[in-house]
């Protein structure tokens, strides 16, 4: 008898144990949610929250949850407030915000706060605006249709309320990442009733609105300088979100303008915006061709703000050399931009003249060389920083984004770099990119790179970066859980992934780099030029671009290089308006930047191999050729005196520009001083220079980043039409 009581014992006990093991720590069926680490879920999912927390003296805990904040009309329910692992459904679209109180036996008490946001609208694909939820029915706007650059005097915009808003609410006419020229509005209900204007785009409603309801907003003398899609969307202002603000700021190290919310949108309506007419025409030529082997020029025609124009190229003259010819027009299906076909017979630098017959408008290509044989690297042209409607902050679709580099820029290579906020580009969406860029990357004709933006805007050093990967398939590592750039870059030792990260407007103040934390590694450029302007340096040390902004004083590129950094020149984009890619104007600030690249071929393992080793120049937007060499070591290089004795010497740096306008000056910079100017005389531009001093008598001191003393060269380029171009540096090390 007493040996079959022991046996129940031990089986009552080891069920019990079972039974906690799996209550308290075995996850069930469900989406994990951790303390302080915001999660997006599709509404219905179980959450399962987990309370076992570490930092917090050990004896008897106790467990208390509570509900902060849940959207309205939900009925979630914890299924048990006190357990360590409590669970709930997250059942209708909206946000979850959930407080966690542990104490102990010795009166020590830790907060948490857990939040899940529930959103339908990421988990749909049905070619509307990705921030619209599925719920919100998408009106079009009177006239659908309106061209860009002109005062439209009437332009009438109907939303269909997609819930009930009570008499007193505040809502708020909203846009997604575009800049608009307009000096009235006003808006109405259906029933002809004017709402009362609060502030800024916000009004009161003055009756009860039943879902199915119309407001009715009505524009005079609006203009829409840049083309394509626009969504305008009515917003019901969540009456606790400034509730909801102090939680995350007490729970999250995250900046709160990064909250998307699509559950407040309660209105859409989309307008067409086309492109003006043809006020200008551009030509891109690739940087080097072939004796007699055919090649494709594209033609683009745009209006006055760069847009591309509604009236088509429909024939083309071609002049060079004193001969002229009249090339088949190849259009393109999906725009009025077309292709044409040329070869070129001998070698040398070129640029034809293409006239646009219906026009009459003419350019001059991008400069290229024609070669007997392709030379070891070849210049590619693109841009791998920019953003589309996977960014809170922009527009465009992604598919919008690569054939707008692909097919209306000509570009060689792109690459999406959209937010890491959890908020902004959720798990669902990389996914999503991922596969667009697999889709997407062609070797031989356009390839792609997987990329993101790693960011927090909090001011303290770290500046923001993108980073690239050569794989097609890699976690997005989120500023969110890796706070301080040296967290990121030692989970990403940890990944063995291969990866290129690039630090972008440094000397921006709400986001600059302090320069004191640096992996070589992965950190092997810097964008020295983008949408805001150029951060090579301050005003005072020369900036002819600088940045409106308020800057950083220590944040420039020059700065990096005096502490040691050995970083070549990118430059890029930043482009938010969904217009990557395209030379002119933006919603923001100046234009896009580009970079060339020497590789031997163009597919990812090539370019990955010159981005690298920076074999890399950057430009305010022009496909000029800029290339040099320093004792016959390319651009980019690290060198040594032990390894090369004779650079203590003397150095000889051989330096080639084909440019876009004249040239002003080119400059040679050592160790950040220009000591060597030349005056330009034309578009072209080679030289020889030779520096005889010393190297210990012109040597930098050794620092963190640098253990030897070194100089470093780069090149500047700066034309008469005030664009400019910088080509990496060329380092050497005193052995």
């Amino acid at each position: 008898m007493k040996k079959i009581l022991s046996i129940v014992f031990v089986t009552v006990i080891f069920i019990c144990i079972s039974l906690y093991m799996y209550t308290h720590f075995v996850p069930r069926s469900g989406t994990l949610v951790l303390p302080n680490k915001p999660s997006i879920v599709k509404p219905g999912t179980k959450v399962i929250l987990d309370g076992n927390l570490n930092n917090i003296e050990k004896g008897t805990l106790t467990h208390y949850w509570s509900f902060y904040s849940l959207p309205e009309k939900s009925n979630a329910r914890l299924s048990d407030p006190n357990t360590t692992r409590p669970t709930f459904i997250a059942d209708i679209p909206g946000d979850y915000f959930i407080g966690l109180n542990v104490n102990n036996d010795q009166g020590n008490t830790i907060e948490k706060g857990y939040i899940v946001y529930a959103y339908d609208f990421l988990f749909n694909n049905n070619g509307m605006p990705i921030k619209i939820p599925p719920r919100v029915t998408i009106q079009r706007s009177t006239p659908e249709k309106v061209y860009a650059n002109d005062n439209n005097e009437q332009l009438e915009l109907r939303f269909i309320l997609s819930k009930n808003v009570p008499e007193g609410a505040v809502i708020q006419l909203d846009s997604e990442r575009h800049k608009l020229s307009f000096r009235k509005y006003y808006i109405k209900t259906g029933n002809e009733v004017k709402l009362p204007h609060i502030s800024g785009n916000m009004f009161k409603v003055p009756e009860h609105l039943s879902a199915g309801s119309m407001i009715i907003v009505t524009f005079h003398d609006i203009c829409f300088p840049i083309s394509g899609r626009k969504c305008f969307f009515l917003e019901h202002i969540d009456n606790d979100d400034d509730q909801k603000k102090q939680f995350l700021k007490k729970h999250i190290k995250m900046n709160y303008q990064f909250h998307l919310n699509p559950q407040t949108i309660i209105g859409a309506c989309l307008i067409n915006v086309e492109g003006g007419e043809t006020d200008h025409i551009r030509a891109y030529a690739p940087s080097q061709v072939i004796i007699n082997k055919p090649f494709s020029i594209l033609v683009r025609p745009e209006d006055k703000s760069n847009n591309l124009s509604r009236q088509g190229v429909e024939s083309i003259k071609i002049d060079a050399e004193n001969t002229s010819w009249e090339p088949e027009c190849i259009k393109n299906s999906v725009s009025t931009s077309c292709n044409v076909t040329v070869s070129i017979s001998k070698k040398g630098v070129y640029r034809l003249n293409i006239v646009d017959k219906s026009s009459g408008k003419s350019v001059m290509t991008n400069p290229f060389v024609c070669k007997e044989a392709p030379d070891k690297y070849k210049t590619y042209w693109g841009v791998i920083h920019g953003h589309s409607e996977m960014s809170w902050d922009a527009t465009g679709s992604l598919d919008h984004y690569y054939l707008q580099m692909r097919d209306e820029a000509a570009l060689d290579f792109a690459a999406s770099s959209e937010h890491c906020n959890i908020l902004s580009t959720p798990d669902v969406l990389w996914e999503r990119i991922s596969r667009k860029v697999r889709e997407y990357n062609k070797p031989g004709e356009f390839v792609t790179f997987l990329g993101y933006e790693w960011d927090n805007w909090l001011g303290d050093g770290n500046g923001d970066l993108c980073a690239y990967y050569l794989n097609d398939s890699a976690p997005m590592y989120r500023s969110l859980y890796y706070t301080e750039r040296t967290d990121l870059f030692n989970v990403l030792r940890k990944s063995n992934e291969a990866v290129i990260a690039i630090p972008h407007h440094t000397a921006e103040a709400s986001s600059y780099c302090n320069w004191k934390n640096h992996a070589p590694e992965f950190e092997r450029l810097v964008e020295i030029f983008q949408v805001r302007g150029s951060y090579e340096c301050s005003v005072e040390n020369g900036n002819l671009l600088h940045p409106k902004a308020i800057s950083f004083p220590h944040g420039y590129v020059q700065d990096a290089l005096g502490r040691g950094w050995r970083v070549g020149f990118a430059a890029g984009g930043d482009d938010h308006s969904g217009t990557a890619g395209i030379v002119g104007m933006k919603d923001l600030w100046t234009k896009d930047g580009v970079m060339g690249v020497l590789a031997t071929d163009l597919t990812r393992e090539a370019l990955w191999d010159a981005l690298y080793n920076r074999r890399v120049v950057a430009t305010t937007g022009e496909r000029v050729l800029l290339n040099y060499d320093l004792n016959g070591s390319p651009m980019g290089s690290e060198l040594d005196t032990t390894t090369m004795p004779d650079l203590a010497a003397k150095r000889r740096l051989h330096i080639a520009f084909h440019g876009t306008a004249p040239v002003e000056k080119l400059q040679i910079i050592r160790n950040n001083k220009i000591v060597h100017s030349i005056t330009g005389n034309g578009l072209d531009l080679e030289t020889y220079w030779e520096d005889n001093i010393p190297i210990n008598e012109i040597s930098m001191t050794p620092n963190q980043f640098s253990p030897n003393p070194y100089i470093f060269y780069y090149i500047r380029v700066i034309q008469k039409d005030h664009e400019m171009a910088w080509a990496s540096p060329i380092w050497i090390d005193i052995k």
